[in-house]
């Protein structure tokens, strides 16, 4: 059977299925039928995976964009970063201008890792300069942090999530290296914030900061995964200190 056989209807639900849950079907779908391409594209590009090894030849793809018809397509970058890496710093800091250009990208999950070869200056980069600067409309993190060598840095990850002054949801996983430092005093959650979803390590840091420096005034939702033994009293304040709408908390 044939595209034009079926109901629009039916193969617009069908595409959307296969985004979700089979995308290499999605792709052959594509290719199978001409007809079917309008609706598969925004699925297709959607999202776009950066890492050292292609992040240059994006850039020229953005700075071609009489060649390159499914940039306004793209919702979601996600970047993987190996700090330390004597590319990483230079590829990343490079495309930021170009990136700037793209303002319909409105979520990032990001998961710098860092090797035996990073140094301070390179996480501060990593994580205030650069790459990280080109996305002040963004709406959605995903921050993970959980491979690497030595603590994080306190202020590195606040200081980030500070960049992104319209952030509705933040999901921070797997801090596994702990943090280390204080909370700036200067920096304040975004306002917007209105769902925080926090993974292993990252409960006790985010709570103190919202306790400490103002809980966002849209927060509703708070969910929080595999808890440590550092967390309760963050967890027990931030109780006491708001009403929330959603709170989930493992079992």
């Amino acid at each position: 059977m044939t595209g034009a056989l079926l109901p629009p209807e039916l193969v617009y639900e069908i595409i959307d299925f296969l985004a979700e849950l089979h995308p290499g079907s999605l792709k052959a779908g594509s290719l199978v039928c001409h007809a079917w391409l309008s609706r598969i594209r925004p699925h297709l590009f959607r999202t776009i995976a950066l890492s050292t090894s292609n992040i240059i030849a994006f850039g020229e793809l953005i700075r071609s964009p009489n060649d390159c018809s499914f940039l306004p397509l793209i919702r979601r970058i996600n970047a993987h970063r190996l700090i330390g890496d004597p590319l990483d710093g230079i590829y990343f800091n490079a495309i930021a201008d170009d990136l700037r250009t793209l303002t319909d990208i409105h979520t990032l999950t990001y998961t710098p890792s860092m090797n035996a070869y990073g140094t301070a200056l390179l996480v501060h980069n990593a994580y205030r300069t650069g790459f990280v600067t080109a996305f002040p409309q963004l709406t959605t993190l995903d921050l993970v942090c959980g491979s690497g060598h030595g603590p994080l840095e306190t202020d590195a990850v606040i200081d980030m999530i500070c960049l992104f002054p319209a952030l509705e949801v933040l999901q921070l996983r797997d801090v596994f290296r702990g943090v280390t430092g204080e909370i700036p005093d200067t920096a304040k959650p975004p306002q917007k914030l209105r769902s925080v979803i926090l993974g292993a390590g990252a409960a006790e840091l985010i709570l103190t900061w919202f306790i400490e420096a103002g809980i966002p005034p849209l927060l509703d939702s708070l969910t929080l995964w595999a808890l440590g033994p550092t967390d309760g009293f963050a967890v027990s304040q931030m109780a006491n200190a708001t009403a929330l709408r959603s709170y989930a908390s493992p079992s």
